[in-house]
């Protein structure tokens, strides 16, 4: 199934979820927009309202502090209200699902990387293991 974003019911969608027209007439979106609208594929929520955008605020911050990323988390609660009303088809997952979905997947990525750092005994030692 194909991923579908509309903006259609945000408030002033065309200012607030796209930026200006490029010389050919493309519209591309807004910064903002975009980051919540790929990134409802991550957190599992497809739709914004007035009742969950801070639950959409807070899982982009979350998942952005525990990726460990050095980038600046750059999404304000302001950008995420200003889009109430915009929509993809990602399926709803509640939090308690949703959260240990988190978990488990830094939970292998955790396990995967010591498994290769103990492949190598030298390496085993150079972190203080046992010799």
């Amino acid at each position: 199934m194909p991923f579908t974003v509309d903006t259609r019911q945000v408030i002033n969608h065309k200012e607030v979820c796209y930026k200006k027209k490029t010389k050919e007439g493309k519209l591309f979106y807004a910064d903002a927009t975009h980051h919540l609208a790929w990134g409802s594929m991550a957190i599992g929520i497809g739709e914004i309202t007035k009742n969950n955008f801070t639950e959409v605020y807070s899982r982009h911050k979350f998942l952005h502090n525990v990726s460990g990323l050095s980038i600046p988390f750059n999404l304000t609660l302001r950008d995420v209200y200003a889009n109430i009303g915009l929509r993809t088809n990602v399926a709803p997952e509640k939090t308690a699902p949703w959260r240990n979905r988190i978990a488990k997947g830094q939970w292998q990525s955790i396990t995967f990387d010591t498994a290769e750092k103990a492949s190598n005994i030298n390496e085993i030692s150079t972190y203080g293991g046992t010799k």
